[in-house]
């Protein structure tokens, strides 16, 4: 190498190294730009501020541009524009797509338009869905979601129960009406009258409610000042029995609570008539089907709850804080024993029922526990600060959802994903299914905070097998079947177990 030769390279190196300095110092400044950017990013996700993360989505496309253009030389800076061009498209496009998925397992979504109910809960009748509200009830195709028309009930709704196959019997402040769901074809909405209805014959201060139902017969206390009398008409509205002698009003069911939303109307009607003897001195027991008396328990015992054609009885509580209490099947008594006095009861899978034990051992907090209907057998449950059932399977507490499947009571499965709504207001269970009314489940930032999102888990194992959400999401009940129906403002959704 001559002399000239050497000193351009000296030259070069000497150059080179101050370019080589301000590229690493580019490329630290970029990089903590980008650090700072993320973190804001991380925050914009959380909090679901779309504006924000825009903003944040494009610095951070620019600072990888220039990290990349710096890394790889003038040269190459297209290189650096197109990595831009692509984390942009990515940070963007992909949460903007996914935002804008409703859900899975969505069986249809029809708008009801104007004039339909505001639902609260909902019954499958025939093949139809019963919207109930509190001041109406829309009939709805189960297949389509297509409405078919309104029933003709004036006054508030107070109770829903189905009755047989097609039939459904809908009670208010001081009536009964029977109404039958035909099938589509055979449905006249210019004509959605009730088969038959009945009103108080005790004159004014009188009431009308429902007791029973067996089969397509139903059971209801007419009573007043003139005492109660029971009436049992058929689904023609014929009157197959009839009995007086009875006292204003039904037993007390104190210590009833189904675990369900207390907003909820629609509600089975026991198989079995219970009624309060004139002097109210007992509660006899009668067959529905025929009005013969099955049994006779004295007023100290209190009917507590009753589902189908068992109940639960128990007596004031003792010194100890206990209870005689026993179990019945159509009059007859299955045990009686002395054990923790019942709070609240919850049907279960048939075959158990679960309460609060008012008294723990150490007398500072309730117990959730199980009671097996067959034996009186009581079992403790998990603690949890809220308390439902379903199909089989007894919830507790909110963060996490926890499930026991009886006769274990282990935990089962546990269900946790952040913004999980008022529990009691928002957790609905029903024949094949739970659904929890939250916040959008995940972390998307173009998912508005007034979205809300309804997941359907199944009971058995906790998966979720369901989704859907939108603004104003309500859950209005579960009409069996694993399905759930939800509803924002008009518009109505049947999600069903995907696949």
């Amino acid at each position: 190498m001559d002399e000239r030769d050497a000193d351009a390279h000296a030259g070069t190196a000497a150059g080179g190294r101050p370019a080589r300095r301000r590229t690493l110092r580019g490329v630290v400044s970029v990089g903590l730009v980008l650090v700072v950017a993320l973190a804001v990013g991380a925050g914009a996700v959380l909090h679901r501020a779309p504006a924000l993360y825009v903003v944040v989505a494009l610095v951070v496309a620019v600072a990888v541009g220039l990290l990349v253009a710096l890394l790889l030389g003038r040269a190459r800076r297209w290189v650096g524009t197109g990595a831009a061009v692509v984390v942009a498209g990515a940070l963007l496009l992909v949460p903007v797509h996914a935002a804008g998925a409703r859900g899975s397992g969505v069986v249809w979504s029809v708008d009801q338009g104007a004039g339909s109910v505001n639902p609260v809960d909902v019954a499958a009748v025939g093949d139809a869905y019963l919207l109930v509200g509190n001041y109406g009830l829309d009939v709805v195709d189960a297949a389509s979601g297509q409405r078919r028309g309104g029933l003709a009930f004036a006054g508030r709704v107070r109770r829903v129960a189905p009755v047989g196959p097609d039939g459904v019997l809908v009670s208010g402040d001081d009536s009964v009406a029977y109404f039958r769901i035909g099938a589509g074809e055979d449905w006249d909405v210019d004509s959605p009258q009730p088969a038959w209805d009945a009103t108080t014959l005790c004159g004014d201060g009188g009431t009308v409610e429902p007791v029973a139902a067996a089969d397509d017969l139903v059971v209801y206390l007419d009573s007043g000042s003139c005492g109660g009398t029971l009436v049992a008409r058929d689904a023609a509205g014929r009157v197959v029995w009839q009995r007086d002698g009875f006292a204003r009003g039904l037993p007390a069911l104190a210590g009833a609570y189904d675990g369900r939303s207390g907003g909820k109307l629609v509600e089975p009607l026991p198989s079995v008539v219970y009624a309060l003897s004139r002097d109210a001195s007992e509660t006899v027991t009668l067959d529905a089907r025929t009005g013969d008396v099955l049994g006779r328990t004295p007023d100290k015992t209190r009917l507590k709850a009753a589902s189908d054609d068992v109940a639960l009885w128990d007596e004031e509580p003792d010194d100890d804080g206990r209870c005689t209490t026993s179990a019945s099947r159509s009059g007859e008594v299955l045990w009686t024993r002395s054990m923790p006095c019942l709070w609240s009861t919850a049907w279960v899978g048939g075959r158990y029922w679960g309460f609060y034990d008012r008294f723990s051992s150490d007398n500072e907090a309730l117990v959730p526990s199980m009671l097996d209907i067959r034996t009186g057998e009581i079992a403790e449950l998990p603690r949890g600060s809220q308390y439902a059932s379903t199909s089989g399977v007894v919830l507790s507490g909110t963060s996490p959802l926890r499930a026991s499947t009886p006769p274990s009571t282990e935990t089962a499965w546990t269900w946790s994903k952040h913004g999980i709504d008022w529990f009691w207001a928002q957790v609905e269970s029903g024949p094949g299914a739970v659904a929890v009314r939250s916040t959008a489940v995940g972390y998307d930032p173009f998912v508005g905070a007034a979205v809300r999102q309804v997941t359907v888990l199944e009971p058995a194992e906790g998966s979720t097998v369901a989704w859907y959400r939108d603004k104003g999401l309500e859950i209005v009940g579960t009409p069996g079947d694993g399905r759930v129906v939800v509803h924002a403002g008009d518009r109505l959704t049947l999600l069903e177990p995907a696949g």
